[in-house]
């Protein structure tokens, strides 16, 4: 189609033959069936502080963090409203309450 852009994320030449291209391709949707996409983080926020900056390779502004508590403090937290998330490029930036407690998050990225 007129207009159309095809954009190659991995280039198809270093794949080598075009049997070993399908089967890598196989190989990562069975992943991805699998639940290994690659976009799971478990994520300690830093204490005594308001903000948490997780490096993501490959994370846009447009993706959407979607996040759990894994421990009671977290869960505290996000019944009080007092964590949300933003993504940037490459980066998912976490502001939460400041506390002297360790908290765990469990996140998912997608986009």
């Amino acid at each position: 189609m007129a207009g159309e852009t095809r954009t190659v994320a991995v280039p198809e030449a270093t794949f080598g033959s075009p049997q070993e291209h399908l089967r890598r391709t196989v190989q990562r949707v069975n992943g991805l069936l699998n639940g290994h996409g690659n976009n799971h983080h478990i994520i300690v926020l830093e204490l005594d502080t308001t903000e948490t900056r997780v490096s993501v390779l490959g994370a846009t502004a447009g993706c959407v963090p979607i996040f759990s508590p894994l421990d009671a403090g977290a869960a505290a937290s996000v019944a009080l409203g007092a964590i949300y998330m933003r993504c940037e490029k490459d980066a998912i930036v976490i502001t939460h309450d400041a506390s002297a407690e360790t908290r765990t998050l469990g996140v998912v990225t997608h986009g």
